[in-house]
């Protein structure tokens, strides 16, 4: 009889306790939930403030750059004014034109020697003045059958040679080691001789 109404107690209990434990558990989902969009909230303005800072950088840095240009152009026409020379004229802007056409030209020239031009398809497909010719292929002779089984017997007895552990492989020092081994059995056979 008590373990019955314990039984029964028992059963009217839990689903009043496990209510007030979900209940629970639900207030602490939506704390979470809330802390979490207030997280994306700020991780939303911080990443605005970075990308304002980086921009800020960027322009800085640009500044620093003109800067440091016109203070070397400075230097530049100071240096100039104490050798005494002018600004490079027109005539000079040209010449040094002119000399580096020749000189890209010369490139051109070495590459073209060492590289063979070969036709584009483009090219290919438009007629050409001068008929290309073509060398009729040589048909090529077929080993003989002797010669084959010859290769097929060497091959088998290579493989059954050095083709150890069957794994599809013949490698160096697979090799070595068959190699090294049959050394040894050849010494052992002289020194019983």
């Amino acid at each position: 009889m008590k373990q019955i109404l314990s039984i029964i107690l028992i059963g009217l209990a839990l689903p009043a306790l496990a209510g007030d434990s979900e209940e629970k558990l639900r207030k602490q989902l939506d704390g979470i939930s809330k802390q979490i969009k207030a997280l994306h909230a700020t991780h939303k303005e911080l990443s605005e403030k970075r990308s304002e800072v980086m921009k800020k950088l960027h322009a800085i840095h640009i500044e620093t750059k003109a800067k440091q240009a016109a203070e070397f152009k400075k230097r530049i026409e100071a240096k100039r004014k104490e050798r005494g020379i002018k600004k490079p004229s027109a005539e000079i802007a040209h010449k040094k034109a002119e000399w580096a056409e020749r000189i890209a030209a010369k490139k051109k020239a070495e590459v073209a020697k060492k590289k063979p031009v070969r036709p584009s398809k483009r090219d290919s497909k438009k007629p050409s003045a001068k008929p290309l010719k073509r060398t009729p292929k040589k048909p090529t002779a077929k080993p003989s059958s002797d010669i084959t089984k010859k290769a097929a017997a060497s091959r088998a007895k290579f493989l059954k040679r050095f083709y150890a552990n069957c794994d599809g492989k013949v490698t160096k020092d697979k090799a070595k080691a068959v190699l090294t081994a049959e050394a040894k059995k050849r010494d052992r056979d002289r020194k019983k001789k």
